[in-house]
């Protein structure tokens, strides 16, 4: 039935039309949640942008049956790179994009059946001035032949050649992209447990989780969270660390990254100026289950952006919590603060700077999001450094995670809120809020503080005072995070490799850290943490030390 339909030209002609508008509509529909939140989840539709460009392009070419190659062949080429992408990212867990793709084989597999009759017509019949039947006409639509379609120009058939190039070539690398992202799950199955909790509004949420160290009843257990761009994978090593050092420690995927549910809009504060619901609303019920199964209080270690996950939750939801730890943790909107510290901004101008700093990561994002994950092409341009990588021989599972979609997209909605909000220089986010409950919990910093040889070194005298400059406002602004329940310590890294990647380079400097701080009980600040920052703490601020 379908093969006497397709080779009638009204019917065919009727069903590429419809096809054409469909694809238009979901182009429109995925470019506009490509930059605006989706009602349910926040999921890459980069794919779904090529897709439907795909399916116009091969609607076209059907329309237009000239061109310098065989229609048949064309059509096969896109339904079996189809069937791939199809494969890939349903493994992955797109069923959405998945049958997306397989709608494209469908419908290419239609274009194959109506046109590979061309390569059956005999020579004769071809050269013969013999009247065909409208169907073996429609056969010869990529022939010389008047009778093939419409006629068209050179330059018209220029461009439909270059359009049936530009389809293939886009559904090689949706192919490619595909193969990553399906490869991935498949080589790299899950390195921990689901926890299934409900999230904010209703929402359903698998986290994907691990705990390994010694079980001992009443000591607090370590759970690690850092900011959007990094999971489970980047704290292996340092977990791997704590767990020599006979520290129990608990590592996830927060949704939105690696194996784990994907993200929800509404996981994030910044949708409101409202933090009493915490940073991260899943945290409640995560914790819970989390606490349920550990038997344990937490102490609860924020990396960089993680610290204010952390302590966000913990002002409002602190049964559960023994202690904070932070690993080179900032106030809000820092890398703009900093900024405006060294080159004597005004607020005004400082706000110039961070929506022109955003601009600039848009189109980074653009780039990454549109092409350079869905294509598998960040392969190449972030092929990854294991040198930076405390555990070499996971490494290529754990650069995986950037490699994908998912990642890229997670972290551009997480950034996005930004746009929009003006800032001031004392602005540190929700470290200006405290709770009297809270004053007395303990709070450890484990902060870089490389050498000024190393921060200065191929800089000129000028660029030097600058830099050195804004290294101390970097720690002012941990040292006054670290102080908002008045009770401190800090573990200062002075070696020159010490930086913000201190979790993947330096993980048993920062697990000894961990555990030694820990230890402490209480004292003032000594000498030598008076020396990190004297003006801090000649304006009074109850601060502690843990140093070794």
């Amino acid at each position: 039935m379908l093969s006497l339909s397709i080779h009638n030209n009204n019917t065919f002609n009727s069903i590429v039309g419809a096809v054409a508008a469909i694809s238009c509509i979901t182009l429109v529909i995925s470019i506009y949640y490509f930059y605006v939140p989706g009602p349910w989840i926040l999921a890459e539709t980069g794919t779904n942008i090529w897709i439907s460009l795909l399916l116009l392009s091969i609607s076209v070419l059907l329309q237009f049956r000239q061109a310098s190659i065989r229609v048949h062949l064309f059509c096969l080429a896109i339904a079996g790179l189809q069937v791939i992408t199809s494969i890939g990212v349903a493994l992955f867990g797109r069923l959405d994009i998945s049958l997306y793709a397989m709608f494209t084989v469908a419908f290419a597999s239609m274009g194959y059946l109506r046109f590979n009759e061309v390569s059956k017509v005999p020579k004769d019949l071809k050269t013969n001035s013999v009247k065909l039947t409208d169907s073996v006409k429609a056969t010869n639509c990529y022939s010389t032949s008047p009778s093939a379609g419409p006629n068209i120009s050179v330059v018209q058939s220029f461009v439909l050649a270059l359009l049936s190039c530009f389809a293939v070539v886009v559904a090689f690398l949706l192919a490619l992209g595909a193969v990553i992202q399906g490869c991935g799950v498949v080589i790299y199955p899950p390195r921990g447990t689901f926890l299934s909790i409900d999230g904010a509004e209703s929402t359903h949420l698998r986290i994907l989780y691990h705990c390994e160290g010694p079980h001992r009843n009443n000591s607090p257990v370590f759970v690690l969270d850092a900011d959007a761009s990094h999971g489970l994978a980047d704290f292996w090593p340092l977990q791997r660390a704590m767990t020599r050092f006979g520290l129990r420690s608990c590592i996830f995927d927060k949704p939105g990254l690696g194996q784990s549910s994907y993200y929800h809009l509404r996981q994030h504060y910044a949708v409101s100026s409202n933090y009493s619901a915490g940073f991260m609303p899943y945290y409640r019920n995560f914790f819970k289950q989390l606490h349920e199964k550990e038997q344990n209080k937490f102490i609860l270690v924020g990396w960089g952006g993680g610290g204010e996950n952390v302590y966000a939750y913990t002002l409002n939801e602190s049964k559960y919590v023994h202690g904070l730890a932070f690993l080179d943790t900032y106030g809000a909107n820092v890398e703009w603060r900093s900024v405006a510290h060294v080159d004597n901004m005004t607020t005004d101008q400082m706000n110039k700077y961070k929506a022109s700093d955003l601009q600039q990561r848009q189109w980074t994002f653009l780039l990454i999001r549109l092409v350079g994950a869905p294509f598998g092409l960040l392969q190449f341009f972030l092929p990854g450094n294991k040198s930076t990588y405390a555990m070499p021989e996971r490494f290529a599972e754990y650069h995986w995670n950037y490699l994908v979609p998912k990642t890229w997209t997670t972290q551009w909605f997480t950034l996005r809120p930004l746009f929009t909000t003006n800032i001031t220089k004392s602005d540190r986010g929700v470290f200006d809020i405290t709770n009297q409950h809270l004053d007395g919990l303990p709070i450890l910093q484990v902060f870089s503080d490389p050498p000024k040889s190393t921060i200065c070194q191929n800089l000129t005298a000028k660029e030097c005072t600058r830099a050195w400059d804004m290294q101390r406002f970097m720690i002012e602004d941990r040292v006054f995070v670290a102080n908002v329940t008045k009770n401190a310590a800090f573990y200062r890294c002075s070696l020159p490799e010490c930086s913000l990647e201190m979790p993947l380079r330096m993980p048993e400097f920062v697990a000894r850290a961990l555990k030694v701080s820990w230890k402490y009980t209480r004292t003032k600040a000594n000498e030598q943490s008076r020396s990190i920052l004297p003006s801090f703490w000649d304006q009074g601020a109850n601060v502690f030390s843990a140093f070794c």
